[in-house]
């Protein structure tokens, strides 16, 4: 007798035990979702206890109090929600409406030898830079810029203006408006949302009438105002250009 009432405590106790540990597991019926920056999305998830949303990357998307997400630049990060005993992930990519050019992928301190290697023989190899014409239908001219020491310190797009509306469209989906110190850009924006993060400003300018420059420049965060430097950017693409 003493044993069967054993086993019904402790069967008893198992019973308990698994009705709590479920109560407190996040019932999530939303999938993961594609964007575009801008859009809101709202994560539908029931706990017995309150539940709080986080984003792994803010730069990609935010996320409120609620699980409103609201998604931010191009890219992908996730949505962690979590009750304190179960985590839940919604992945979240952005995608962008404009692909106007693609972005060169190169990275800043490149030797001009590294950097001719990525994209190709140049159609123009001088002091200064090199060049490549027809980069892209709307773009049809890449520039690279180096320093003395022969390393990649900016890189510089033409735009065709026919394309001018467009062209915000692209940077605003990828970057984020930023005042560079005092220099006059007709658009100027960078890759982070904090000082910790920003890592590099995109500016554009018209170049002529027939064009718009789209300079990409490393960002000093000790010392920005050299890192953006318009006027050593023009000194060097006139250089390049022969002008």
């Amino acid at each position: 007798m003493f044993a069967v009432m054993a086993i019904a405590t402790i069967a008893f106790a198992g019973c308990e035990k698994g009705e709590d540990a479920k109560s407190n597991v996040i019932q999530l019926t939303s999938s993961d979702q594609t964007m575009y920056y801008d859009d809101e999305f709202q994560i539908n998830a029931t706990s017995d206890t309150p539940i709080t949303y986080t984003s792994e990357n803010e730069y990609h998307a935010e996320v409120s109090a609620s699980g409103l997400v609201t998604a931010g630049r191009v890219g992908e990060t996730n949505i962690v929600l979590t009750n304190g005993e179960d985590t839940k992930k919604v992945k979240i990519t952005v995608r962008p409406q404009s692909n106007l050019y693609p972005e060169p992928d190169l990275t800043f301190g490149m030797s001009r030898s590294a950097v001719k290697a990525k994209l190709g023989t140049p159609d123009l190899d001088e002091g200064t830079g090199i060049a490549y014409n027809n980069y892209a239908s709307a773009t049809p001219i890449l520039m690279c810029l180096f320093d003395e020491a022969d390393n990649l310190k900016s890189y510089v797009v033409l735009v065709k203006t026919a394309y001018s509306g467009e062209l915000g469209t692209f940077l605003a989906e990828r970057y984020v408006p930023f005042d560079i110190y005092g220099e006059n850009y007709a658009i100027a924006c960078v890759n982070g949302l904090d000082r910790e993060t920003i890592t590099m400003a995109v500016a554009a300018d018209l170049y002529n009438l027939s064009y718009w420059m789209v300079m990409y420049m490393p960002l000093s965060l000790t010392d920005t105002r050299a890192a953006v430097n318009r006027s050593d950017i023009m000194k060097s693409i006139e250089a390049l250009m022969g002008k």
